[in-house]
């Protein structure tokens, strides 16, 4: 028996080594993954619990397993806009690097508290991964590079770690919706079809017809059970791709983007929150900010810094006076738009093409079809 527990626990190691393998990044690029997120969350993505204090306190009625059962209701506005200032404050501290590690622990808290009172009307959203994301990176080295108040600096191994542990925590969640989909639609039955229930269900029920899903309707039904077959063996195939290789691993996620791309476009459900997910395993280069570090004085750098925030603050107040709530800053295309619903699918093409860039390129670069500059530059200063 002892023989088979050691046999065990080094097949157990090799397949955690190719994971850690797989899912390893760089300092620079997890610091401007860091960047990303904070400017996803501030223009994109900004958490607002505020408008719950708004709702008739006989309608609450959270899950069994909810940190809102700890409470008899739905707590005042005075709180959760509490809540809200300070999601709005440690995403600045995020994009700036200010103590980026305690402003990645602290949002992640605020934001699961905040949802487990928006979850409690009977409904839970797909957003778990972004704060359990966020709370993970927090314990890498994101808060070091491009910081104004730089994070203590972590151990290579710690890193990879987390970032393995995150990429697990990633196939499992995909591997539960894959697995559920698995049992109802793998039934090789042409006459019905998850894909184009979907469809129909948002077409015509709640007026998803945007981008290309009018166009569904000129195609056979049937034709779509491939769909069907295809994000099953998507969904539950990630573990597979983390453990074969890095290569493979990113071309699952630039897999996963195409995927989420055409949700998007054809379907009109967008899920941008996981963008910057996929985008974590990803090597990042940004000369632009390399070039404005290297060329702007610390007063350049502070007044950027300051009049920014400022601008921010002042869109926050307004929103805060106006609305009674905290905004994302792309609310100011709103007007250009018939409603949120518009708003948020535009939103989702511009992320998910961004990510498919992204992941794309990442791809290209691990199948050695093409190398850019910064892979030269990178490669130079490693030998050196």
């Amino acid at each position: 028996m002892k023989k088979f527990f050691d046999w065990t626990e080094r097949k157990l190691e090799i397949l955690w080594n190719k994971a850690e393998a797989a899912a390893e990044n760089d300092d620079r690029s997890l610091s401007i993954l860091r960047i990303s997120y904070g400017l996803f969350i501030i223009v994109f993505a900004t958490p607002s619990f505020s408008w719950i204090s708004k709702v008739l306190q006989s309608l609450f009625l959270p899950p069994t397993i909810s940190l809102a059962n700890l409470f008899d209701g739905f707590p005042s506005y005075a709180w959760l806009l509490v809540i809200d200032v300070s999601l709005f404050v440690c995403s600045i501290c995020l994009l700036f690097g200010v103590k980026a590690r305690y402003a990645g622990i602290l949002f992640s808290a605020l934001d699961i508290i905040g949802s487990s009172f928006s979850f409690s009307f009977g409904k839970i959203d797909h957003f778990i991964m972004f704060p359990v994301f966020i709370f993970g990176l927090s314990f890498t080295n994101w808060g070091v590079g491009y910081a104004l108040i730089p994070d203590k600096e972590v151990a290579k191994k710690q890193q990879r770690r987390v970032l393995a542990i995150l990429a697990v925590i990633l196939c499992f969640g995909m591997f539960t919706a894959g697995f559920e989909k698995a049992r109802h639609w793998i039934d090789f039955d042409l006459t019905k079809g998850g894909f184009i229930d979907w469809f129909y269900s948002g077409f015509f029920s709640t007026d998803r017809q945007y981008f290309l899903a009018p166009f569904i309707l000129l195609i056979p039904p049937q034709t779509f059970e491939i769909f069907d077959y295809f994000t099953v063996i998507f969904e539950l195939s990630p573990i597979i791709a983390l453990i074969s290789g890095r290569k493979w691993w990113l071309l699952w996620l630039f897999v996963a983007s195409m995927f989420h791309l055409a949700n998007t476009v054809l379907l009109n459900i967008p899920f941008p929150v996981h963008a910057p997910i996929y985008l974590s395993f990803i090597y990042i280069r940004f000369p632009l900010l390399t070039n404005f570090k290297k060329n702007s004085n610390q007063t350049k750098i502070y007044l950027f810094i300051s009049t920014t925030i400022t601008i921010i603050s002042i869109h926050q107040l307004f929103n805060v006076v106006t609305r009674n709530s905290i905004e994302p800053l792309v609310i100011y295309a709103l007007s250009l738009m018939k409603g949120r619903v518009e708003l948020s699918l535009y939103v989702g093409l511009l992320v998910w093409l961004i990510t498919f860039f992204w992941t794309g390129l990442a791809v290209a670069k691990a199948f050695n079809i093409i190398t850019t500059p910064t892979d030269k530059a990178d490669k130079a200063s490693q030998e050196s």
